[in-house]
């Protein structure tokens, strides 16, 4: 699949791109190892 080909299947599923991407973006994925203090959701956000 070329870049184009890409870029054509994103343009024409825009809205489900952009709606995928606001799911992921609100997932939790603080990390308890860097002193965040909410519990950890990095399985979420892989």
């Amino acid at each position: 699949m070329s870049e184009a080909d890409v870029l054509k299947a994103v343009d024409h599923n825009s809205d489900e791109v952009i709606s995928l991407l606001q799911e992921l973006v609100r997932i939790n994925t603080v990390n308890p190892y860097a002193g965040d203090a909410a519990p950890g959701g990095e399985e979420k956000g892989q």
